[in-house]
């Protein structure tokens, strides 16, 4: 093997390392990015923030494939996924009570069923990553940039 086979051979080896490493670093980048701007806008009233800190990401890295979620963890806030899917109407009926309760101007209300009218979805995920699709077009050009640097074909 002469000289210039090994160093090409060095430089494309060189390529596939800073591609996969800056690739990960790009994927878990958008990523945060995405989880970001779903707890910031969404069209739902907090009241704990426990629908924005359900709102979480997860970074996979399997047989060569690198998989960046941004999800809604239900351990955390179970209602959030009902926000963002929505609701059609139901019926809320007592379990452990004879009877349901809510604050009213008057003091407090009472029934063992009440007829919930649904919740319109907030797809907030969904709507993120539509926000943040310039955002992320962008990280993915810095790093790979930053892979050709790296990978010294400048």
């Amino acid at each position: 093997m002469d000289a210039s086979t090994r160093e090409t051979e060095e430089a494309l080896l060189n390529l596939s390392n800073a591609f996969i490493r800056n690739n990960r670093l790009a994927i878990k980048t958008a990523s945060v990015v995405v989880q970001r701007q779903a707890r910031a806008k969404h069209k739902f009233r907090t009241r704990t923030g426990a629908a924005e800190s359900a709102i979480e990401t997860q970074f996979v890295s399997k047989l060569g494939l690198d998989v960046g979620f941004v999800r809604l963890n239900n351990n955390v806030a179970l209602h959030a996924m009902f926000m963002h899917e929505g609701t059609k109407p139901h019926m809320i009926r007592a379990k452990n009570k004879k009877s349901l309760r809510w604050v009213t101007a008057g003091g407090f209300a009472f029934a063992t069923s009440v007829r919930h009218p649904g919740t319109k979805a907030d797809p907030f995920l969904y709507n993120a990553l539509d926000d943040c699709a310039a955002r992320i077009d962008a990280i993915f050009d810095r790093y790979a940039q930053r892979t050709i640097m790296e990978s010294g074909l400048s």
